[in-house]
């Protein structure tokens, strides 16, 4: 049985020699040796009567025991049940067709992005077509220039809403939900969802993802709504694809959404998928001439079919005959 070796000595040696003919600080060389030295002997101790560092090894004697994954965590009740009703709300809306009625959660100023990466898991996988030209990720995007890169920061809850609608139609699974309260104060609240979702469009191929939301909202009312949402998105492994959509599961945590989650149908529109630039553009216009706020001019223009002339002729009518519910006036949040 051979011995391992303990002891190396290569000074003078032409292996030595390369090392020293640049100007790096010792403690490099001997780093840099070392690691040259330790790709023949990996179990090295000394060289050249130096005192190396103990080799990284992975061969364990004993098997290690990963500690058990933890449900997720609210700070206190209170919390949880703002956080579970609100997630519960948020969900139920963004898996129907009518995303655009989430405009209302975000914030006037809320700012969204998206990004989305391989899972590394795997060789072979589809990839993100639908959500690649909004991705953030900057290990991808990294080498465009600052003006691009901010392009990809959707500001304003109608150019959120616009980009949320452009994204493939999803159903989540409840089940899957986990969250961490990151920050609560009688301010603001954070919090992140992680998950898994499937996309159930024409455009995919009813793909199995997993993902995480973090939200960061501020009080408004009696709810609160989001002025940071950043999504993160990836493939999911083998064994959350595994239990997906599987209520009967076990898992090590239970979803504290689950048991909230209510069962109604989502709604059905045959309205235009998206908001287009052009359409935004008329919402903001009309919120400034009729003097509502922006989920009522939204609601005015989409009834009237987007012709501008004909919905002003309706508020001017309606809003002559006191038919114009007050909370059309209400502003939006600043």
């Amino acid at each position: 049985m051979s011995r391992p070796t303990l002891l190396v000595f290569i000074s003078c040696n032409f292996v030595h020699i390369p090392y020293f003919a640049t100007n790096a600080p010792i403690n490099f060389f001997l780093f840099t040796i070392a690691s040259a030295v330790r790709k023949t002997f990996p179990k090295v101790l000394r060289l050249d009567g130096t005192e190396l560092p103990p080799p990284i090894t992975f061969d364990l004697d004993t098997e290690l025991k990963l500690p058990e994954s933890q449900g997720s965590y609210f700070m206190n009740d209170d919390i949880k049940n703002l956080v579970v009703a609100f997630i519960k709300d948020y969900f139920t809306v963004y898996d129907s067709d009518r995303r655009r009625d989430l405009m209302q959660a975000y914030h006037e100023n809320a700012q969204f992005s998206i990004s989305c990466s391989r899972n590394p898991m795997f060789e072979k996988q589809v990839g993100f077509h639908s959500y690649v030209d909004g991705s953030r990720n900057l290990k991808r995007v990294g080498h465009l220039d600052p003006g691009k890169l901010s392009k990809k920061i959707h500001t304003g809850n109608l150019h959120v809403i616009a980009f949320l609608e452009k994204m493939p139609l999803t159903t989540h699974d409840v089940h899957s939900f986990k969250v961490d309260v990151t920050l609560a104060l009688p301010t603001l609240l954070s919090f992140v969802v992680h998950g898994v979702f499937k996309e159930t469009d024409a455009r995919s191929d009813k793909l199995i993802r997993a993902f995480s939301r973090s939200f960061i909202t501020v009080p408004s009312g009696s709810g609160m709504v989001i002025i940071n949402d950043m999504f993160t998105l990836t493939n999911a492994g083998y064994e959350l694809t595994k239990n997906a959509f599987k209520t009967g599961a076990p898992t090590p945590s239970p979803s504290p959404v689950s048991a909230a989650a209510g069962s109604g149908s989502p709604a059905t529109s045959s309205a235009s998928p998206y908001l287009t630039p052009a359409q935004i553009q008329m919402v903001e216009k009309f919120t400034s001439d009729s003097g509502m706020n922006k989920e009522f001019s939204f609601k005015c223009l989409q009834e009237n079919e987007w012709n501008y002339e004909k919905a002003g002729q309706t508020f001017t009518a309606l809003h002559s005959q006191g038919k114009i519910p007050p909370q059309a006036f209400v502003k939006d949040a600043a």
